[in-house]
């Protein structure tokens, strides 16, 4: 069912997740207003009947609640503060939704920032692919005020499947980081057993199958083993984009004075597939790592 919203609202970020979530608020009936710095994103935008603008401080100008989906903290931080950004000029009752996966401190930072400028400042990272940005049911994480959540619910319900609220500001990418963990830990657990199996001798393919159907299941074995068998490490997100979630979780565990073994297990073979040329493949390349220490342990 297509719903009509009169309420316009502003969205800059049209990369895979922005430009997915935009394709999926434009069908609801929602009027958007857009941004992005790439201007074929914006020709084809406007082709889907997104209302374009040529700055995000022009955006501002005609929202009161602009979504940001950015790739990590300088990029906000322009969109935010640079000449044409949404704070060169004046602008009144506005919200901002910062969907971006930064650290903590910088969502923090950037609300104490905007506070003084009047313009309220929410983290509400998302999980999930492309593909759920485009059907409307990714799950997100919200961070900030009671009042400015129940503001903009209607449109995070729109956005996604289950919406957290989080509590304080900074809490929100607490989350995503801690998720984000616990995932990458998923996909460096499959590629080193999936690679051991293989070497003692059992079908992969028949492993594969019950690793995405039996008590081991998760979504990191349904989303990659199929891929790793076809050898198929391009389309996800990259490993060295991804290596901000490792820096995040470092950060905020720093002073727990205690050892976190199966996390800096994970960290030493994501690292390891980085320096071995595998850092513009997906993560889930890493099973690369093991085939090689096995091979190895053949010949030596």
């Amino acid at each position: 069912m297509k719903l009509v919203y009169s309420e316009p609202i502003g969205f800059i970020g049209l990369g895979k997740m922005g430009g997915g979530i935009v394709r999926n608020l434009l069908k609801r009936g929602v009027c958007v207003h857009v941004y992005d710095k790439n201007k074929t994103k914006r020709t084809i935008f406007n082709g889907l009947g997104a209302v374009v603008h040529d700055s995000p401080l022009k955006v501002a100008f005609h929202t009161k609640i602009i979504f940001l989906c950015l790739p990590y903290t300088p990029e906000v931080e322009n969109v935010l503060f640079d000449a044409a950004g949404i704070t060169h000029k004046k602008v009144f009752d506005l919200t901002l939704i910062d969907l971006s996966t930064i650290r903590s401190a910088d969502a923090r930072s950037f609300r104490a920032k905007l506070r003084k400028k009047n313009i309220r400042y929410c983290d509400c990272p998302v999980s999930g692919l492309p593909k759920k940005a485009r059907k409307g049911t990714l799950t997100l994480m919200f961070a900030g005020s009671k009042a400015d959540y129940k503001t903009v619910l209607p449109y995070l319900k729109l956005m996604g499947k289950y919406v957290i609220y989080c509590g304080r500001s900074g809490t929100g990418q607490m989350m995503k980081t801690f998720n984000n963990i616990v995932y990458n830990i998923n996909i460096a657990a499959i590629s080193e057993i999936l690679s051991v199996a293989k070497k003692v001798g059992l079908d992969p393919v028949a492993f594969t199958k019950l690793l995405v159907t039996g008590s081991g299941r998760s979504f990191a074995s349904e989303h990659f083993l199929p891929k790793i068998l076809k050898r198929e490490f391009e389309g996800d997100y990259k490993l060295k984009a991804a290596h901000k979630d490792l820096e995040n979780f470092k950060s905020l565990t720093k002073n727990l004075g205690i050892q976190l073994p199966v996390f800096e297990a994970m960290v030493e073979v994501y690292e390891e597939a980085m320096q071995k040329g595998y850092g513009s493949e997906s993560k889930s390349a890493m099973v690369k790592v093991y085939e090689e220490k096995l091979k190895e342990s053949n010949t030596g």
